[in-house]
């Protein structure tokens, strides 16, 4: 009962969403518009649960003084913020301590992890534009004809750099983006109806 309740569940309710998109009959479509606010719901309980549970752990692992209970310490005091920031954040928007941990703690933090994160876009750049086959010196081909088509200096000088840019984004590279949104959907499509139908499981 514990697996067969959840897997009916979702069976029911992905062939409700799926009817209600190809058939206008009024129980299904009152149905279809309400089954996303309860998954809004379902997720709210499921974050704090998650939390609760990360609190538990952490606070668990600190207790037995691990070699890494400092990483667990600064865990535990983020979860902390974060309740902090969603209860201010409830009560009211214009709050003052809302306001504060926003702009004091958001978003430093927030512009650390993009300034840490171009880094490792740099240095994954790099590797990929090392010219050790004829596909990736295509690919550095392009991506240095792009990046030069959109410096203004080169564009005022060069303008076919401009025009090979624009004609390299608008014709391979927007083939290149149909193909993989084709697959993505075709994949969407596939793991919908291996969850209808039963087959896939990996939500329990």
């Amino acid at each position: 009962m514990r697996t067969e309740i959840p897997v009916a569940i979702a069976c029911i309710s992905g062939l409700i969403i799926v009817l209600a998109h190809f058939f206008d009959i009024g129980p299904l479509t009152m149905a279809a518009e309400i089954l996303p606010d309860w998954g809004v719901l379902v997720a709210a309980f499921a974050i704090v649960l998650s939390a609760v549970t990360l609190i538990v752990v952490h606070t668990r692992r600190l207790s037995n003084q691990r070699e890494d209970s400092w990483n667990k310490a600064m865990s535990l005091i983020t979860i902390g913020l974060f309740f902090a920031t969603a209860i201010t954040g409830v009560i009211s928007r214009q709050h003052v301590g809302f306001n504060w941990l926003y702009d004091h703690i958001m978003m430093p933090l927030g512009v650390t992890f993009s300034s840490m994160s171009m880094f490792f876009m740099v240095t994954a750049s790099y590797r990929a534009f090392r010219a050790k086959s004829l596909e990736s010196a295509l690919f550095l081909g392009a991506g240095l004809i792009i990046l030069l088509g959109n410096a203004p200096i080169v564009e005022a000088y060069v303008d076919w750099f401009a025009k090979a840019s624009g004609w390299i984004m608008a014709t391979p590279n927007m083939a290149a983006q149909r193909g993989l949104l084709i697959g993505a959907g075709i994949g969407a499509v596939q793991t919908g109806l291996r969850v209808i139908c039963g087959l896939d499981r990996g939500y329990l």
